[in-house]
């Protein structure tokens, strides 16, 4: 009996560096894609077609790697998450996955593997002027809104309303949900997506869709958010006042702004339990959860 468990330990052991080094791969393919299309650029010389194959040749790496899970409600096939190969453009530094469109063409799925995604965290890089950022440990950075925006949503920042508590699903080793929003400019009072990360073996399955009835803002959290931007349009008509060459209260404002919105955001997320649609929300997340988990084994 020893042997055999030994034996099945030593064997999973040789597919997890197996798998790590496929992933490794599949970056080093990356990097010189990715040069080979900033040399080209560099010369004056795009050339989308050679992009288009070269992101179509990863895109078959990716296939290989993360293979072909069957999740209802979702496409059978994915397509890869990255939009471009071109450095700084946008889409071109989401999480390396594939994506699946959702059948109701509102849902989408990433999926991806752990040695991609811990490779993914250990290497991104920030914008040094940005204040965006999130944790490099996987557990950690599933609960962080800000993962969730570089990963798949270069277009529009996502902002978490708070954790739906889920029970644990056959077969996840990790399940996080929350309650999102994405937005270009103010987050709204109040989510209207639920995002689901699954960790299923060495598989990484992240969900979203639409909650499934509208959710209205706490009015405790709109009242607090409002008195915040009450001080950010004193901040601003002294600004106004200085004949705006006060630049000061210019950032004042602005950083007032922001913190209304996030003011809203962590009362709603503390509230969150206690709100008559929260069981609604939890069921949803839960469902999504043994979707993931069933199609993925």
């Amino acid at each position: 009996m020893r042997r055999t468990v030994a034996a099945a330990a030593a064997v999973l052991s040789l597919c997890a560096a197996a798998r790590a080094e496929d992933a490794a791969a599949y970056r080093a393919a990356k990097g010189k894609a990715i040069a080979d299309v900033a040399r080209a650029d560099k010369a004056g010389k795009p050339d989308d077609a050679r992009s288009a194959k070269l992101l179509k040749d990863l895109e078959k790496r990716l296939q290989t790697l993360v293979g072909a899970p069957q999740i209802a409600g979702f496409a059978k096939s994915g397509k890869i998450s990255l939009d471009t190969l071109s450095s700084g453009d946008i889409g071109g530094d989401a999480l390396d996955g594939l994506v699946f469109d959702g059948e109701d063409g509102k849902a989408s799925l990433l999926a991806t593997t752990k040695p991609l995604v811990d490779g993914w965290l250990k290497g991104f890089k920030f914008d040094a002027r940005s204040k965006q950022t999130f944790p490099r440990d996987l557990a950690a950075a599933l609960r962080s809104a800000n993962f969730y925006t570089f990963a798949i949503s270069p277009d529009a920042a996502v902002s978490s309303y708070g954790e739906v508590e889920v029970a644990p699903s056959a077969g996840a080793a990790l399940a996080v949900v929350q309650l999102t929003a994405r937005s270009q400019d103010q987050a709204p009072a109040a989510p209207d997506e639920l995002i689901a990360a699954v960790l299923v073996g060495d598989r990484l399955f992240i969900a979203s869709e639409p909650v499934r009835e509208a959710i209205p803002a706490i009015p405790a959290c709109e009242k607090l958010a409002a008195a915040t931007l009450e001080k950010s349009r004193a901040k601003e008509a002294a600004f106004d006042a200085s004949g705006r060459k006060n630049q000061k209260l210019f950032d004042e404002s602005l950083a007032l702004q922001e913190k209304s919105a996030e003011d809203n955001r962590q009362c709603f997320a503390q509230r969150l339990r206690d709100q008559d649609f929260y069981p609604k929300a939890r069921f949803q997340g839960e469902a999504l959860v043994a979707r993931l988990a069933a199609g993925a084994r």
